[in-house]
């Protein structure tokens, strides 16, 4: 700006040892008056606008950008770029697998970082169909079995059916124990098709009838996995086994099991034919993947410096962070679609100093920090700007000094002005005027 015309029209006068003066604008606004003595501080910072990048592929948002302690910020273009952004990983399953199910819902969420690269899973213990054996006989009738089946209780271990009554010839009883001893509750009768949980048989009369005591062994197979589930093991891509107790729970065709591994989550299906051992899913991860939908974000201040480069989206649809540093605070929020490395926005710091008014303590705008002293009180009509001389340097009586909304002058104002080579003395006798 021009040099002010200084005109010496007030009666007023600071008592002051070595004035040094600036010249200066006042930003009154309205009809007011500072007094003689005020403290004086510059308008350094205030919150501008946001501007995403033309380029941004991520539909969020920054919002709510404001100053904050700490600052205030330098004035200028303030970059937040995202430097690390969510990508969906894939699920494919190996061209040789002989089981049905699937793998669904592969995402990545809070508990990473995951390792980029293929993952393996592999099925590593599959159901095995029960299946009866030959049936064995001991004894003196020389009837004949058929139609063994084993059954949805079928457990490992040989069955013993024993003849218990021949009252009855050709329909004769007998009873029928599980390979722990237990007798079933229903017994078998010759020439009836004999169909239980854990057994079918048929027994057929011959030529020489059964007798009490008669019996036949079956020895029945069970699979390690209940009905059509299976034991599976996830690998990192660095082949290290990091679970290998999945079980998929043994339910004909749609039971699932949700996998949640340290960030990586997915859900096995199974389906029909059943998973045979060596089954397996290639689980692809992409390198610099974050947490789902999420991002991590650099803030750089206008001279390129990088002040926070971990600012990280949680991991959840739309999410937000807000984040607070070097006297900036706002909120990033996730969008659809996620953002991408190279995303960016502007945040504009404006208002560089050159505008005085008054102290006021705590402020975040620069008008927290006190650097000068009005040395005679002024008014604004409020038309136009105030040019008036500042005392940015010099030896003022402390009890001459005043804040704008009165009371006791903070102690953290004395000391700015102090940095600004303005010394406060109490109970001293000034007696160099102020020449305005």
């Amino acid at each position: 700006m021009a040099n002010p015309t200084i005109t010496n029209v007030d009666t007023q006068q600071l008592e002051i040892f070595n004035p040094i003066y600036e010249d200066a604008v006042l930003a009154f606004t309205g009809v007011a008056t500072w007094p003689l003595g005020t403290i004086m501080a510059k308008i350094s910072a205030s919150a501008g606008a946001v501007t995403a990048d033309v380029g941004n592929t991520g539909d969020g948002t920054v919002t709510g950008l404001a100053l904050a302690p700490g600052g205030p910020p330098l004035v200028g273009a303030w970059n937040l770029e995202c430097t690390q952004a969510y990508t969906a990983p894939a699920a494919v399953a190996d061209v040789g697998n002989t089981g049905g199910g699937t793998v669904t819902g592969l995402s990545l969420n809070v508990g990473g970082p995951v390792l980029a690269g293929a993952w393996n899973l592999e099925c590593i213990t599959a159901y095995v169909a029960p299946a009866a054996g030959t049936p064995a006989f001991t004894g003196t009738g020389n009837g004949t079995a058929s139609g063994e089946a084993a059954g949805v209780d079928t457990i490992n271990g040989t069955y013993i059916v024993t003849c218990i009554d021949a009252t009855v010839s050709g329909s004769e009883i007998f009873k029928v124990e599980t390979p722990e001893g237990i007798r079933l509750a229903d017994d078998l009768t010759v020439g009836v098709a004999y169909s239980n949980t854990h057994l079918g048989l048929t027994l057929t009369d011959g030529l020489t009838d059964f007798i009490v005591g008669d019996y036949w062994t079956i020895a029945m197979t069970v699979g390690p996995v209940p009905l059509h589930g299976g034991v599976f093991k996830l690998e990192d891509p660095n082949s290290a086994i990091v679970a290998n107790a999945l079980t998929l729970p043994g339910v004909t065709a749609g039971t699932t099991l949700l996998i949640d591994y340290n960030g990586l989550r997915f859900t096995l299906t199974d389906g029909a034919p059943d998973f045979i051992v060596g089954d397996k899913f290639a689980i692809t991860v992409a390198a610099g993947a974050v947490p789902e939908h999420g991002g991590v974000f650099k803030l750089e201040d206008p001279n390129s410096v990088i002040i926070k480069s971990d600012i990280t989206l949680p991991g959840s649809a739309l999410g937000t962070v807000t984040t607070e540093t070097a006297g900036l605070r706002f909120t990033l929020t996730d969008g659809a679609p996620d953002f991408i490395v190279g995303d960016k926005f502007a945040l504009a710091i404006t208002d560089e100093g050159g505008d005085w008014q008054p102290y006021v303590e705590g402020a975040l705008d620069g008008t927290g920090t006190a650097k000068g002293v009005l040395p005679a009180a002024k008014t604004s009509t409020g038309s136009g700007d105030v040019y008036w001389r500042m005392l940015i340097g010099g030896e003022v009586a402390e009890d001459q000094l005043s804040v704008l909304a009165g009371g006791t002058i903070p102690q953290q104002a004395i000391d700015d002005l102090r940095d600004f080579t303005i010394h406060s003395t109490a109970g001293v006798n000034l007696s160099i005027l102020d020449n305005q």
